[in-house]
């Protein structure tokens, strides 16, 4: 039955809809290269970076971006003229709305849709936070997904990790080991995480050649020659070295290190810091530094909360997890830990499928 507001599509309707939306969504920008444009100038601004932190990081150097964003954007608003509708800019919301659960990894992604929907949209809310579109009922969720936790557990206790984890600690002896892992992308605010280690050894001189931070990065969405050689001159500045690592060792590391370093400038969910609880359970439960408004966040309480923008914030939060005692970490640890092995990726499934069983079962 088709609900009030909305007109029921067949199949091969859909079809029809998905090949015409294709169409009108496919923009050829001959000449350009989109896969630059999207992944460092986009990209980075619908993460709320400011377009004076974009363009340091990427456009300065290369004199092609200005004219190749316009280029996009202009025949993007001209297949958009195309098509367009005085109710247009409704569109989207209305049809997400036609779902009968729509779920963020973000609380403030939640509450960005839902407050657009009232206020832009003039929709109803009802008591249970739900939008009412004409009688149809669409439910707004804030369900962060989790990571399978039995499998990173049977991972970490693999026979290769032992040997790695005593090699790291033998190498590192009478040293603190700091861990992050990002990608090497300007929203994952690894220059920023390299400038407050900096910071740090700057503010508390005496964790001079007595910590090491050894931060893990895996490809871009796009290369960035520039920030690449950004965080080689920071690096070299603080005397690291480069090497690659492989997975045992990975492990081997986040169970060995005194405290992980999260800081993207915009992350929806980060796994690691899900894999550095569980692998810390064993070891030494240590704490974790994570971006306050990170979709991991609010499950992560106990971490030490920063904004990656105050560096001198960051460095005094990296020396506090570091000088912590045994009592505390344990303390912060516990929690995370319990909300890691119980929100797991099959839990968030679980949990989807439950939130829209309860949704039709208040309909009957």
């Amino acid at each position: 039955m088709a609900n009030a507001g909305f007109r029921e599509v067949t199949e091969g309707g859909k079809l029809e809809i998905l090949k015409e939306m294709g169409r009108l969504n496919t923009i050829h920008a001959d000449g350009l290269d989109a896969r630059y444009l999207l992944g460092t100038i986009l990209w980075p601004l619908f993460h709320y970076l400011l377009w004076q932190d974009v363009a340091t990081e990427y456009a300065s150097a290369d004199a092609h971006w200005a004219p190749a964003y316009a280029a996009v954007n202009e025949a993007f608003a001209k297949s958009v003229q195309s098509v367009y509708q005085s109710d247009a800019s409704l569109v989207v919301k209305k049809s997400s709305l036609g779902a009968n659960l729509i779920c963020f990894q973000t609380y403030s992604y939640s509450r960005h849709f839902t407050s657009s929907c009232v206020r832009v949209c003039g929709y109803e809310i009802t008591s249970r936070g739900a939008i009412d579109v004409q009688g149809h009922v669409s439910s707004i969720a804030y369900c962060p997904v989790g990571v399978n936790a039995d499998r990173v557990r049977k991972d970490i206790l693999r026979p290769g990790i032992q040997p790695k984890l005593e090699a790291l600690r033998a190498l590192y002896e009478g040293k603190r080991i700091i861990v992050g892992r990002d990608k090497l992308d300007v929203v994952k605010g690894v220059v920023q995480k390299l400038r407050a280690f900096e910071k740090l050894l700057q503010d508390y001189p005496q964790w001079i050649g007595k910590v090491v931070l050894i931060q893990v990065t895996s490809p871009a969405l796009s290369d960035s020659p520039k920030l690449k050689k950004q965080a080689s001159e920071i690096v070299a500045n603080i005397n690291v070295g480069h090497q690659r690592i492989k997975k045992d060792e990975f492990y081997a590391l986040l169970s060995v290190a005194d405290l992980g370093v999260i800081t993207p400038l915009r992350d929806g969910m980060n796994t690691m810091s899900m894999e550095f609880v569980i692998a810390q359970n064993s070891t030494k439960k240590s704490p974790l530094v994570l971006f306050e408004v990170m979709g991991i966040s609010n499950n992560m309480s106990e971490a030490l909360q920063i904004n990656p923008w105050n560096l001198g914030e960051v460095a005094a939060a990296m020396h506090q997890g570091l000088t912590m005692s045994d009592e505390d970490k344990l303390e912060r640890h516990n929690k995370p830990y319990k909300i890691v092995s119980t929100h797991t990726s099959h839990t968030w499934a679980a949990m989807l499928a439950k939130m829209l069983i309860e949704q039709f079962t208040a309909a009957i």
